[in-house]
């Protein structure tokens, strides 16, 4: 029993500079109960940085 997700973001700037994921350029799941009322994981995925910051 497996769940696969993808994910293709395009965007012409990339933002993260508060490393807050749900306030910049992430991706957010969250996971909740079978009756919807409680959550059993959140999971954050996002690069840190401001565009143009590296090298």
């Amino acid at each position: 029993n497996n769940v696969y997700l993808a994910f293709i973001v395009t965007d012409d700037y990339h933002e993260n500079s508060r490393n807050s994921a749900w306030n910049g350029d992430s991706v957010q799941l969250m996971i909740a109960n079978a009756k919807q009322d409680a959550r059993v994981g959140l999971y954050n995925y996002a690069l840190g940085g401001v565009e143009g910051a590296l090298g």
